[in-house]
């Protein structure tokens, strides 16, 4: 007895038993673990997609301050405005 989830086109086979009914039974939990699986799968991907745009990815183009001790100053990229460093430490900048 083959078994097909038509949406997904999905298609499991059983042979182990001597009627139909039985077979059929015995085809639909592996159908069930496999839409689950599948389920499960793309909740991941769409969780990680999230997570990854969150995150970003880590390369300099990423940075929102970056802070330059040797020549006291901070710079906020998003806008391109430069801070002395002691106005950054002291809180006493508008961005």
């Amino acid at each position: 007895m083959d078994l097909t989830h038509v949406p997904t086109g999905t298609v499991v086979h059983s042979e182990s038993e001597r009627s139909q009914q039985d077979n059929k039974r015995r085809a639909l939990l592996p159908l069930r673990s496999r839409l689950w699986q599948n389920l499960q799968e793309k909740d991941k991907a769409s969780r990680d997609a999230v997570r990854k745009d969150m995150v970003g990815r880590g390369e300099r183009s990423d940075k929102i301050w970056t802070v330059q001790y040797q020549n006291e100053r901070v710079t906020y990229h998003p806008t391109g405005k430069k801070f002395r460093l002691k106005e950054y430490l002291s809180g006493d900048y508008e961005v």
